[in-house]
């Protein structure tokens, strides 16, 4: 009797727990299905956009080729904003490609590069064209690059936060980032690469288990791996962030995030060269065209830091390196194209009323030669930088 009663109870048991397993195992595959749905409705919606654009655009080249102005400003999502419009009929023509390419790539899932795009047409002269071609279409139907198919390659690296120590639970401190696919917060090790995929991945997100005193905007990678070698980050409780050159929009936009989220930072500071060419990279980092910054707002990002400190080199610095130089320092002359850069420069921060910028873009035009950060040698860049955010010897 006791043994049929236990054997009842277990039976109970059993489908108790059969019966809950079950209705989670439906709640999951409901609401996979209902994510899954979510995404195949969002797909049509980007597909019947682009289809409109492609059906508008098609009526304005046949107008075009009847020899009639093209007026669409109504229907160009962010006229106001860009450089130029498709009016000619070469470029309706280029803009057409890129948004037929961009309609098979989003429904086989897939990305190609830029570099691609510009090589699978001969409708592309140069690489210039064809990015600027995406852009055009970006405005045109309002969407970002990535959206329509369209990632950049490599662009950048990022690192940071304070020594990767743990806790007496076992916990490391650092700089932490997660996704929306990926919401398990994983940890900075190594120098993180920024790409299109990560930067604009959905829900990214980051941070630090310990302050965080200093972002340090580095023009070039040799420079962000000599910050390593000196271990910057972990002396300083800095985070340094390098697009490699001029900053891809990944790059920036990883910039926004992480001063977003990472709060009490005392401030974003930037290391060039001297040289024409450094502080143009340096005035990207601070502002951003007008038609970026749209497509920026669409995906609530900024690309403008605006606020961002430039310690040089500056000329104070080359002077000090040329009385203390051990020996010979390598310097380059300045070429017409420095020179014309120079000129260009001083106009643009003459207008944005930059004065110390115009004054020291002046002395770099007295002094005539340019110099690497490398080849600084009186004192190691970590200390050039602590010194010059301590003693507040920036550009602002």
């Amino acid at each position: 009797m006791v043994a049929s009663m236990n054997a009842m109870r277990g039976d109970q048991g059993l489908n108790t727990v059969l019966s809950r397993s079950g209705q989670i195992a439906e709640q999951n595959f409901t609401g996979q299905q209902t994510e899954d749905e979510s995404k195949r409705m969002d797909k049509q919606i980007l597909l019947s956009r682009l289809s409109n654009a492609i059906d508008t655009l098609k009526c304005l080249l046949e107008e075009r080729l009847r020899g009639r102005r093209v007026a669409f400003s109504e229907c160009f999502s962010l006229a106001p904003f860009a450089n130029s419009t498709p009016r000619g009929r070469g470029k309706i023509e280029r803009v057409l490609y890129v948004l037929h390419r961009s309609v098979g790539l989003i429904r086989r899932g897939e990305f190609i590069s830029l570099r691609q795009l510009y090589y699978e047409s001969e409708l592309f002269r140069t690489q210039r064209i064809s990015d600027d071609v995406v852009v055009l279409a970006c405005a045109f139907v309002g969407l970002p690059r990535y959206k329509l198919g369209f990632l950049a390659s490599h662009s950048g690296y990022l690192f940071g936060g304070s020594p990767q120590t743990r806790d007496s639970d076992g916990v490391y401190h650092g700089l932490y980032y997660r996704t929306q696919l990926n919401p398990a917060w994983k940890l900075i090790k190594q120098p993180l690469e920024i790409n299109d995929e990560f930067a604009f991945a959905d829900g990214l997100e980051f941070k630090s288990t310990r302050p965080i005193r200093s972002i340090v905007v580095v023009e070039k990678e040799t420079i962000f791996r000599q910050l390593r070698t000196e271990l910057f980050c972990e002396k300083t409780s800095s985070i340094i962030i390098t697009g490699g050159g001029q900053p891809s929009v990944a790059a920036r936009a990883c910039l926004f995030y992480i001063r977003r989220d990472v709060p009490r930072i005392t401030g974003t500071f930037g290391v060039c060269d001297y040289n024409p060419s450094g502080f143009y990279i340096m005035q990207t980092w601070m502002y951003s065209t007008p038609i970026w910054n749209e497509l920026a707002k669409l995906e609530d990002y900024k690309l403008s830091c605006v606020t961002l400190k430039v310690i040089g080199l500056r000329a104070r610095h080359v002077r000090e390196n040329d009385r203390r130089r051990q020996h010979a320092v390598v310097k380059k002359k300045f070429t017409d194209l420095d020179r014309s850069k120079m000129r260009k420069l001083k106009e643009r921060l003459t207008k944005k009323g930059k004065v110390d910028f115009v004054r020291e873009i002046e002395l770099m035009e007295q002094y005539g030669h340019s110099i690497e950060l490398d080849h600084i040698n009186y004192i190691t860049l970590a200390c050039l930088i602590q010194q010059a955010i301590l003693r507040k010897q920036y550009l602002l």
